[in-house]
């Protein structure tokens, strides 16, 4: 009987009969007790990541890091000539007006861009930028009304979109000084 109760109870090869059990609790009764789960894998069942894992996630993770950024826009036409003019004493901080004027390759004037922006960066990190929009006066004139907040090197990046739909951009440096008053 001894012998017919073991063979019976035996499973598969590689896991412990029943009778190898039983025996096991018999003579170790803390050998078949698990032990308790730590704190991280009570919280969410969660198994740490193999070192793998993580080097594969990293991987991942700066594959991906350059497609979250947009690229800069290109200028699509670099036939059509830009000039930008400041009025007169607009050096200085303060609101000032711009003359904007657009040509073609024929040197004609280019009427029915929109929309037409300017926006003004300063040299150093930390300041917002101005942005403003220009408003066409025909004759391939446009205006805008601009604030420089702060003196120094500011860059003025105009974005036209022209009749075609091609966008032209360029971009012009002033520096800016603050207004002594006279007393």
């Amino acid at each position: 009987m001894y012998l017919s109760a073991k063979s019976e109870v035996k499973k598969s090869a590689g896991s412990l009969s029943l009778w190898e059990r039983v025996r096991e609790r018999v003579f170790h009764p803390l050998a078949n007790r698990r032990p308790s789960p730590s704190p991280s894998q009570r919280a969410g069942d969660r198994r740490p990541r193999s070192l793998w894992e993580r080097v594969f996630l990293l991987l991942l993770l700066f594959l991906l890091l350059p497609a979250c950024r947009q690229s800069p826009p290109v200028d699509q036409a670099p036939d059509v000539q830009v000039l930008l003019t400041p009025g007169p004493d607009s050096l200085f901080v303060g609101p000032i007006t711009f003359d904007l004027t657009l040509w073609d390759a024929d040197g004609q004037p280019l009427d029915g861009a929109n929309p037409v922006t300017l926006r003004g960066d300063m040299s150093h990190a930390g300041m917002k930028p101005v942005q403003a929009q220009a408003t066409g006066d025909g004759d391939g004139l446009y205006t805008a009304d601009f604030e420089w907040t702060m003196a120094g090197d500011w860059t003025v990046t105009i974005e036209a979109t022209l009749p075609d739909g091609r966008l032209k951009i360029a971009t012009f440096p002033f520096t800016v000084e603050e207004l002594e008053e006279s007393e």
